[in-house]
């Protein structure tokens, strides 16, 4: 149950810790490039502070997140 597509794991359910779909996780997951560059964390949370803001993954991870 460690996927973001898990509805009820910590890191796929709207209340998890871990969970980008959590609008109030404590620890969403990032997003890094090959290199390790961090890019932003991965939220719906729109208001969390270095969240990613590229709407195609936004609009993705609705998707995700509203299945």
């Amino acid at each position: 149950m460690e996927s973001i597509w898990s509805q009820i794991g910590d890191y796929g359910s709207s209340y998890g810790a871990f969970s980008p779909c959590n609008r109030f996780a404590d620890h969403p997951p990032v997003v890094v490039s090959k290199e390790g560059a961090f890019y932003g964390y991965l939220t719906i949370d729109r208001f969390k502070d270095k969240a990613v803001t590229a709407q195609a993954v936004l609009s993705w991870l609705e998707t995700v997140c509203n299945r």
